[in-house]
């Protein structure tokens, strides 16, 4: 032992690479896995998702779209140095590009239907994915019935709101978060309000909660409560201790935000300069600035 200790040479069996771990990963498991290492190993950034779906009743299917939406904030910067001599002096030139994230691979689908919650893989292997999920419930006409969640618990769900043709209640993809990603759900307004209401999970309703209740109207007019009440989640948002950014967090209540606002034809005719708006408008402007 004392020998191997005042020879490095001997250390270098002991000494571990990315390269030969995953050499060794392939010599063990017989596969390659190029594709893996590019996206998690030797590239940054993360996956931008854009989701929307129809249910198709004669089917009895879910029609599913995913699209990656490739963004600036979502890729990395790789800085590349070129050294050149002048006039006895040495210069030193810097670009920067940014390498863009597009996720390949598999992404899980839980839908929650009336008869249960079902988990579906679906394939991404592009800009714009597409799959077709089969429903294992069907539209039921009736105004309660029990619903056993993904939790394991059963609820008694008012349906009285929801479409009476499909039995889906919500849907959610990469619920147990396995992939670092920003995630857009495009689905019907009460199908936020089951989610907020029945869900156990805490960051289905973190999700949930803005979008849904941006969505409550009163004789087509949002709540003012609703809006003061999102107003105060964005300015008392105090991300200041925490490592990582919270900008697409601040982005969907924005989104909620704008959701709520009075349409301009809502609002008559005039001129909409800041000393002649509300306070409460006046308060939508001040906070919107200031988290954008």
């Amino acid at each position: 032992m004392a020998e191997r200790r005042d020879r490095p040479a001997t250390w270098t069996h002991l000494v571990i690479s990315t390269e030969t771990f995953f050499r060794t990963v392939t010599n063990v498991t017989g596969q390659e896995i190029p594709t893996f290492m590019e996206q998690w190993i030797y590239n940054g950034g993360h996956a931008s998702f854009r989701v929307q779906y129809v249910f198709n009743r004669k089917r009895n299917m879910i029609e599913l779209e995913v699209k990656q939406k490739v963004e600036p904030g979502n890729g990395r910067l790789r800085f590349c140095f070129n050294f050149a001599h002048s006039n006895s002096w040495l210069q030193l030139a810097c670009s920067a590009q940014i390498l863009h994230f597009r996720y390949v691979g598999p992404l899980t689908v839980l839908v929650q239907e009336l008869d249960g919650s079902f988990s579906h893989t679906v394939q991404i292997d592009g800009d714009v994915s597409r799959a077709d999920l089969q429903c294992h419930s069907k539209g039921r006409r009736q105004k309660k019935k029990r619903v056993p969640l993904y939790s394991g618990d059963d609820v008694e769900v008012d349906l009285s709101n929801m479409d009476p043709d499909s039995p889906v209640l919500w849907i959610r993809l990469d619920p147990e978060l396995h992939l670092i990603r920003n995630l857009m759900i495009n689905q019907p307004d009460y199908q936020w309000e089951y989610m907020l209401r029945y869900e156990r999970d805490v960051l289905a309703q973190l999700q949930a909660l803005p979008q849904a209740l941006a969505r409550m109207r009163t004789n087509g007019m949002a709540l003012q409560e609703v809006q003061c009440f999102i107003v105060d989640y964005i300015r008392y948002n105090d991300n200041s201790i925490n490592r990582y950014c919270d900008d697409h967090y601040r982005a969907s209540l924005l989104n909620a935000l704008a959701a709520c606002v009075a349409p301009v034809n809502t609002l008559g005719g005039g001129n909409y300069i800041p000393d002649a708006l509300s306070w409460e408008m006046n308060e939508v402007v001040e906070v919107s600035v200031r988290a954008s």
